[in-house]
């Protein structure tokens, strides 16, 4: 290799983990339906501008069992999410967790979410990612749940 042709650089990985809590004015039945109902989790997932394809989330609720849905970008390009559950305990617990192909700053990533009764029609939600990645992604990663928390709180009623 010659002095010009320099191979690209990758970036150095490591893991990382966020924790994000939000209480929302709803009851937990309903916070946890927008976790595990193909058509709300489509309305959702991502933060914006990412739209998730119609008809692509797939869920097999249970431990051990997979899940996938597909990501598009404003420009169209596609990323297919496929994890599988770790935990599945309605409605209180769910965790997934899966690797990340084809992204240049992560490699792997798991998520688990708690949610509270919190009584009064209120849902307390704790969620925690844990990732490999690069030194960018935890607050990109903060930032995402972020939005997408802040979408589910505008799908469910008011309370």
């Amino acid at each position: 290799m010659t002095k010009e042709q320099t191979m690209p650089e990758t970036p150095s990985l490591a893991e990382h983990a966020i924790t994000i809590e939000r209480t929302f004015d709803a009851p937990r039945e309903l916070v946890w339906a927008a976790w595990t109902t193909p058509e709300q989790i489509e309305k959702w997932f991502g933060p914006r501008p990412v739209t998730i394809k119609p008809g692509s989330v797939v869920l097999d609720p249970r431990p051990g069992g997979e899940f996938s849905l597909v990501m598009v970008m404003p420009d169209g390009t596609e990323f297919p999410n496929i994890g599988t559950f770790s935990e599945f305990e309605e409605p209180s617990r769910l965790a997934f967790g899966g690797r990340v192909e084809n992204h240049p700053g992560l490699t792997a990533a798991s998520t688990a979410v708690t949610f509270t009764d919190l009584g009064d029609g209120r849902t307390a939600v704790s969620l925690t990612n844990t990732f490999m990645s690069s030194d960018e992604m935890p607050e990109m990663a903060r930032r995402g749940w972020t939005q997408c928390l802040e979408q589910i709180a505008e799908l469910l009623p008011a309370a």
